[in-house]
């Protein structure tokens, strides 16, 4: 039997709770909740961002809602641009599609002096301070309370189509999407990942930022759940649909997909590292990348044989 529209979920989701008060929609409620958390004296906010956040719109919002002592964007302890490109090269190659996987970690991409120059501005501040960007738990160290800014791939594919984002410690938004994308495929994205990883069980926060006019907030606790109840049964993930030299119309009629495309060639239905997975909390929806499903529960959903051989790769 053909597939209709009406059949044909674009957006499931695993309902995680029927209260919609777990989620914070909008700045205004999310620095209303952060607000109630910070306590007086001394207090560090860390907001670590996936690469492909608006880094400079969370600090502005942060810094008009919360008014911290000190804010530190994580980017200033970068490693010159020049010395990244050095350092990356031989994962990055020649090759205009292939790179390396290796272990980097985000770690690589500071500076010491300078992360050692933050802290102890940080330790000087007898209220809030704020440390906000991709690796900003790192220059932290530690910190009071962790609020973690989500990315999902598509939509930082998006952004780099856009050229409205580019590269970790680069400014190389002009560059074309399609050596931005093998960048944060090769490097940025698997570095983000393995702080992540290492990060997922101390969340106090997460910050859906895909969309930048509404984002929303959750507990690290309710996304944990929601991981735990997802990995349980079948699940779907949120397909997503591109154009191609080949594509048609057929996606087009068949799945009710907008027409500012010039055709449909593509559609990503459960490919853990391009697509997202969407949690309920009554009648809102929390999108995180599906790949976090795989590095909370690998054993579960990839079976204990896959994972000792090939890891938490999907």
């Amino acid at each position: 039997m053909p597939i209709t529209a009406s059949q044909y979920d674009k957006t499931p989701c695993v309902p995680v709770s029927g209260d919609k008060a777990e989620c914070s929609a909008g700045w205004m409620d999310i620095l209303s909740r952060l607000r109630s958390a910070i306590v007086p004296g001394p207090f560090v906010l860390c907001v670590e961002c996936y690469p492909g956040a608006f880094v400079a719109e969370i600090a502005r919002a942060i810094q008009d809602g919360l008014r911290p002592a000190l804010t530190i964007e994580a980017e200033k302890c970068f490693r010159p641009a020049g010395d990244l490109e050095l350092m990356l090269a031989p994962n990055l190659t020649d090759d205009s599609v292939f790179g390396r996987m290796e272990s980097i970690e985000l770690d690589s991409f500071l500076e010491p002096d300078k992360v050692a120059q933050c802290r102890r501005a940080m330790q000087n501040v007898a209220g809030l301070a704020v440390v906000v960007g991709t690796g900003a738990a790192l220059v932290c160290g530690d910190w009071d309370l962790l609020v973690y800014c989500n990315m999902a791939r598509w939509e930082i594919q998006q952004r780099q189509r856009r050229n409205e984002i580019g590269n970790i410690g680069l400014d190389n938004l002009q560059e074309p999407a399609s050596a931005k994308y093998k960048r944060g495929f090769f490097v940025d994205w698997r570095a983000a990942d393995r702080l992540k990883r290492r990060l997922y069980d101390r969340i106090d926060f997460l910050l859906d930022t895909n969309d930048r006019r509404t984002p929303k907030m959750i507990g690290g606790n309710a996304v944990r759940r929601g991981l735990e109840l997802a990995v349980r049964g079948p699940l779907r993930l949120v397909p997503f649909f591109d154009p191609g030299p080949w594509g048609g119309e057929w996606m087009r009629r068949t799945f009710d997909l907008p027409s500012d495309a010039p055709n449909y060639a593509w559609c990503f239905d459960c490919v853990p590292e391009e697509n997202s997975l969407l949690l309920g909390f009554g009648a809102q929806r929390i999108e995180i990348p599906s790949i976090d499903l795989v590095f909370r529960h690998p054993i579960e959903l990839l079976g204990k044989n896959v994972y000792e051989r090939f890891g938490a790769e999907f």
